[in-house]
């Protein structure tokens, strides 16, 4: 699912992943954007479409 994740923040040029990992249920991806808003959307839709059920957070640094 992490790959199919960053796949598809690539392709839809979303921003650059940075760094991700996984471990004990959680996954984690760390993106450089442009644009704090659009990528908050295109991300929401992307888990919509990839995990649809999943629970998560988008967080700013």
């Amino acid at each position: 699912m992490r790959s199919r994740i960053e796949g598809l923040i690539g392709e839809r040029g979303v921003g650059q992943v940075a760094r991700s990992g996984t471990g004990m249920g959680w996954m984690d991806v760390w993106i450089r954007v442009k644009d704090n808003e659009e990528a908050r959307k295109a991300l929401r839709a992307i888990m919509k479409e990839t995990a649809p059920d999943a629970k998560f957070s988008i967080e700013s640094f």
